[in-house]
This record gives structure tokens, sequence and C-alpha cells, in this order.
């Protein structure tokens, strides 16, 4: 059953918050990222919860009744010391108490000037909810519609935007951390670093590597996320899995890992070929009509409509190299006897 967060102990009960907020090195954080990022609503409770944690230290560890009672402890010596200071604070009873105690730890903070610095670091959404005030700590790199796009990173490591992608990374990049957040598909050529892994979020996946090459894949209007090793050895982690150790995958060069919403998977697959459209080459191999139409718009940026019967049925097969989507449509149609028509970003198909 998915938990709800929606009061501060639900968020203090929970042992997953507790480690994210209190061990900076923990890995397993993309649920918390995605999290803030999907519920901006509940912001408020969040930053309270996590607050009273980072007031608290390493005072927190196993949670049971007799930590509860802990915490409640802690917190009300720190609120007596400040009141011993010259700050009053009222003594209502039971549940009411409790939240006023927690408004005087931040009021606490607050007023030292110690008001610890939120460091999440989710995808912002542009504009939208009390989160993205952060986002002119983000750096983004976009590819639009049939546009590829080569980038540098900060730490030297080199990426291949496809058509239709986004990379973000925090303006610490490189020092504090190497994490960068995917939307679409990219080929990443990661400069080595022992001491900071390299760390790719997409989706509900996160891939960590010290020094290799891999592409990540997962546009928003497919049903799966891959991740395929070219070079070196990357962990996988499937961050809303079971957790009984099927959600986790290390790959070997030449393996992938694959997660459907029924399946998360590792298998092999042809390096030499995945990374054909790197090299500007379109690539269909007895490829189904209805899945190579998806790779045509997002490779030319246009929207394609098919009518007629059939389309089910057939196959493509072929290599084109940097060659103009009406070469690309004549060689198909010449292949099914077909029809197209090109009108600005519009194709219409006609079996």
């Amino acid at each position: 059953m998915k938990r709800e967060f929606n009061q501060v102990e639900d968020f203090l009960d929970d042992h997953s918050f507790r480690e994210w907020v209190l061990n900076e090195a923990n890995q397993r954080n993309l649920f918390w990222e995605t999290w803030t990022r999907k519920n901006p609503e509940k912001s408020a409770v969040f930053l309270e919860a996590k607050e009273i944690l980072l007031a608290l230290g390493n005072q927190v560890s196993e949670w049971d009744d007799e930590d509860q009672e802990r915490l409640l402890s802690s917190i009300d010596q720190k609120i007596d010391a400040k009141e011993q200071g010259g700050v009053p604070v009222g003594r209502e009873p039971s549940q009411y108490r409790r939240w006023m105690n927690w408004a005087a730890i931040l009021l606490v903070l607050m007023s030292g000037a110690t008001l610890a610095i939120w460091t999440l670091e989710p995808l912002p959404e542009k504009g939208e909810g009390p989160l993205a005030a952060v986002e002119d700590q983000w750096i983004s790199n976009v590819s639009g519609p049939g546009e590829k796009k080569r980038i540098r990173l900060p730490d030297g490591s080199e990426v291949i935007l496809n058509s239709s992608s986004e990379i973000r990374y925090n303006a610490g990049f490189g020092k504090s951390n190497r994490d960068v957040f995917l939307a679409g598909e990219s080929f990443f050529q990661v400069a080595k670093d022992s001491l900071t892994p390299f760390r790719v979020m997409s989706g509900e996946l996160t891939t960590e590597a010290l020094g290799t090459s891999f592409i990540v894949k997962r546009y928003e209007d497919e049903e799966k996320t891959q991740v395929m090793l070219v070079s070196g050895k990357v962990k996988v982690e499937n961050e809303n899995g079971p957790g009984k150790g099927n959600d986790l995958l290390f790959l070997s060069a030449g393996e992938e890992a694959l997660l459907t919403s029924v399946d998360f998977k590792k298998s092999q697959f042809k390096a030499e070929t995945a990374l054909l459209w790197t090299k500007g080459i379109l690539y269909f191999n007895d490829t189904p009509f209805s899945e190579a139409i998806p790779i045509l718009e997002k490779w030319y940026g246009v929207e394609i409509t098919i009518s007629g019967k059939g389309v089910e049925e057939l196959k493509i097969s072929g290599e084109f190299i940097n060659d103009s989507l009406e070469n690309v449509l004549k060689s198909i149609c010449y292949s099914f006897q077909c029809k197209f028509q090109i009108s600005e970003r519009s194709v219409f198909i006609q079996l």
C-alpha cells in the first residue's frame, strides 16, 4: 500500500526520509527528489519535517516510541534554552503544543540566521509551485525536435543529446556532485573520477558510473526506460522497485537494463547499432512501421498521420546517413507503394 505523507509525523516516522535527510552520502534519494517535484502543495510540511531533523542532527537514528519521546524532549530542551534567552513560548497541551514546538524550532533557527539551506536536487518544473525558486541554481541543455546537440560538462564528460531531449544539472556539478537529470535520450561519455560517481536520473531509474560510456533513453510518450552500457560498468537502480534484491542491476559492456510497467530486467544489445544515431545515421532493421513512425517524428521534428489499412503488417529496413525526410519517405513509400505529402511540420502518408 502506498504511504501518504500529509503531516510532519508522517515524514518523521519514515525511515527512508530520516536516512535521506541525515545521510548526505545516501544514494537512495531519487524517491524523495521525485516526490517533492510531484507534490509541490506539500512542500511546507515537507520542509518543516526536514528542518527538524537537520536541527537535531545525529540525535535521530532508528525510530521507535522511545525515539519519538526523545525527539520531543530534544525539541523541548531547545525551546527551553531559547526561553531562558527571553523568547516566551506558550505551553499548550498535546497535539497543538507539538505543532507549536515545531514552529518554534523553525523560528529559533531563523532568528539565529542558521536556517539550513534546502539542498534537494529535484528536476524542477519551470515556474510551477513553491519549488520554482531553485530554478536559477540549475543549468539546462535542450535539443529541439529534429535537433541533436553535443555538450561538454564541467567535469570533462561529453554528452550527445538526441532529438527532443533535455539534461539539467546543478550549478555545483563537478564539485559537490556529478548528478544529471535526463528527459529523452542521451549518450554519456563519462570522465573518470574515482571519488565522485556520475549519476543519471531518468524516470524511476538511477544509473551510476565512475568512468564509462552509456546511453539512457526515456521519453514521456514511451512506456519504457532503457540504459545501454557501451563500455565500463554501471549500477542501475529502480527507485520504485520492491526492494527485495531485484531493484538493482549491475551492467557490463554490451548489456542493457530495461524497465517497463511489468518488468525490470537485463539483456544484451548491439552497441554499434545503438550508437548510430549519434553519428547522424537513421537505422531500421525489420522495424515495425508503427514503431518507426515515432522515431521519424522525433528525428525530423514532424507529426505524421497515416491513413489506410495494413500498417500493422509493414516492417522497415534501411540505413539513412544524414538524409532528408523527403528522401527517407520516398524510399519507404517506394517499398510499400504508398503516397506521402509534407506540409511544413505535418506529414500525411496514404497506404
